[in-house]
């Protein structure tokens, strides 16, 4: 069917080949990212006889794999054009804390630095047995129903795209190929090798946050060498998200329509709308106990204080969506309002998921409320606040807090406390304070009246405006719009991988990482590690790593270093000097000492996540 299919492409000379990754955290990638092929079509900008390649990741963290890939599947063969899908044997994936809910930079550090081995080690659990390993392009899957997104052939982004240019051509990769990716860097990289100009190729991201725009040097730090692999730089176009710069709320008309919220409806209905809404949802003590006491999911749901009868009881309503403190949350606020606190009484909390609200996305009925917010501080949620405190006249105020080792979330929170516009709204959680106390300082001290507009109408007309990010990496990728330029992040990103030193550090991190799995339970064995795929080398002992890693010059030159003081320059050498050299000496080897150095790298690094 694939050969069949390239054939009639090849005949049509409007057809597109587009090629589409992007990360498997969270989820949001996936959504943002499908949604600028949904608006392609929508602007029938994918003509028949187009292909649509899916190049997904792996499912993450044993979630399984988004419906959206093959919902947008069958919409797109609705319309006359082919989809064909595969596996990526490597992609860019965040892993969090179970305990806390923290970001484990460790544990992607782990997961990057085994990329070389991939096909030399035992299965992993992320392939199934009946998964192959494939390297041609006839042999992906051409979709048609739900069941071929299970099960699916591995094939690597080099091997996707050599095959691709020998199947199509030079001329037509030049010329008719487009790749849009929101984080995955090797599809970009072996799109560039396989003669896919820059202009039509784009990653859609967030972390360029991270970056220092005014002195690029100090981007080329050690610490950013994997966050320079992270944001790619091989010359692909960047659609760059900030927090709050347009509108990604415009599904929220569909929930003003249907409960008749209006431009010139006044605010304090449109929240006596909502607060009754809520009601109509509120749980009842014996509920709020059951689920507290389940430990393992979010804690979602309505919690109302005792004086709120009617939907003008409330003085407030207050939004959660906290990830794994949203549980800490809830049983501060239900011991406040169990105790009669007079804080807490006038007060509908929602604690945002699903069924929250009914059939209702709950932080968007919260928004419509202008209600105040807990928030963890990913882009989504501190873009919106942004968009809405400065572009709809909103009088909310968030606490946020951040996940704990998250780069990303840790500079969305910064930059908004620091934001003149915004920064009064903002509170933070102290140094000395635990977050019981943050809540009730949060809930103290909010404001007995709210300046805002009369009506709706600047709502309205913000969540409306059809300035969007899908539009923005809509227009510069499939219009070629030079009106939209991120050329100072591009230049900077491009920069960095470029960086001999980064380029080496990452190669350091591969050595160090596999030497550590290696060496944690025996060190009296040959040591094998590999730098890159196919590419091995052998140790006889750990006397002879040490060695290398005690010589800067041998060390330099192992990872590419041309100068042998750079290699002085690696992240946390002195501390894998001491622990490899305790193990040449003699020492016993010790799976926690091995956790605790990767646990000193991924507090180190800046990985982006």
């Amino acid at each position: 069917m694939i050969t069949a299919t390239v054939k009639k492409y090849i005949s049509n000379p409007s057809a597109k080949l587009i090629i589409v990754s992007y990360s498997p955290t969270g989820g949001g990638h996936t959504a943002r990212l499908l949604n600028i092929i949904s608006m392609a079509l929508e602007k029938k900008s994918i003509p028949e006889d187009s292909i649509v390649m899916f190049h997904v990741p792996c499912p993450w963290e044993g979630t399984p794999r988004s419906p959206l890939v093959a919902n947008l599947a069958k919409t797109l063969i609705n319309r006359q054009i082919n989809v064909w899908i595969a596996e990526s044997d490597k992609s860019i994936y965040g892993y969090l804390n179970k305990e806390t809910g923290g970001s484990d930079d460790a544990s992607i550090l782990q997961h990057i630095t085994r990329f070389p081995q991939r096909n030399v080690t035992p299965q992993s659990a992320r392939k199934d047995d009946s998964q192959k390993t494939i390297t041609e392009l006839t042999q992906c899957v051409s979709f048609q129903t739900d069941e071929d997104c299970k099960n699916l052939p591995i094939i690597s982004a080099k091997n996707l795209m050599n095959s691709m240019a020998a199947t199509f051509g030079r001329e037509i990769m030049a010329e008719r190929c487009y790749v849009l990716t929101d984080m995955d860097p090797y599809l970009q990289k072996a799109a560039q090798v396989a003669g896919v100009p820059g202009k039509r190729c784009l990653d859609q991201q967030n972390h360029a946050i991270l970056l220092n725009l005014n002195d690029s040097q100090l981007n080329i730090l050690p610490k950013y060498a994997l966050l320079s692999k992270v944001l790619g730089g091989y010359g692909e176009q960047i659609s760059h998200i900030d927090l709050g710069g347009r509108n990604t709320l415009v599904s929220i008309s569909n929930i003003t329509e249907r409960l008749g919220i209006l431009s010139g409806t006044p605010k304090y209905i449109a929240r006596l709308k909502i607060a009754d809404l809520l009601l109509s949802h509120a749980l009842p003590a014996e509920k709020i106990k059951e689920k507290l006491a389940d430990a393992n999911r979010p804690f979602s749901g309505v919690m109302a204080g005792s004086l709120v009868q009617h939907g003008g009881d409330a003085q407030n309503i207050v939004y959660v969506y906290a990830h794994k403190k949203t549980n800490i949350v809830a049983r501060c606020v239900n011991e406040r309002m169990c105790a009669n606190d007079p804080l807490f009484q006038r007060i509908i909390f929602l604690f945002c998921g699903p069924g929250a609200a009914g059939d209702f996305n709950a932080m968007h009925l919260a928004y419509i409320a202008d209600a105040d917010g807990i928030t963890t501080a990913g882009a989504g949620t501190i873009g919106e606040f942004a968009y809405l405190r400065k572009q709809a006249g909103c009088g909310s105020r968030l606490l946020v807090l951040p996940i704990e080792g998250h780069n990303e979330q840790e500079k969305n929170a910064d930059v908004i406390s620091e934001d003149n516009e915004i920064k009064a709204f903002v509170v933070r959680t102290l140094a000395t304070e635990q977050l019981s106390d943050s809540l009730l300082r949060f809930v103290s001290d909010q404001p007995k009246t709210r300046e805002a507009p009369c009506t709706m109408n600047e709502f309205i007309t913000a969540i409306s405006d059809q300035n969007s990010y899908v539009r923005q990496a809509y227009d510069r990728l499939f219009n070629n719009d030079i009106a939209i330029n991120f050329k100072n992040i591009e230049q900077v990103e491009q920069i960095m991988n470029r960086s001999p030193l980064l380029k080496a550090t990452r190669k350091y991190l591969k050595l160090v990482f596999q030497a550590l799995n290696a060496t944690e339970k025996e060190a009296n064995s040959s040591i094998q590690v590999m730098l890159q795929q196919g590419m091995s080398h052998t140790f006889s002992n750990v006397k002879e790593l040490n060695n290398t890693l005690l010589s800067s010059m041998r060390l330099a030159q192992m990872i590419g270093l041309k100068e042998a003081e750079d290699a002085d320059r690696l992240p946390l050498l002195s501390e894998v000097r001491r622990h490899f050299s305790a193990l040449a000496g003699g020492g016993k080897p010790s799976v926690s000492q091995s956790t605790k150095l990767k646990e000193e790298f991924g507090e180190f690094m800046v990985t982006g996540f």
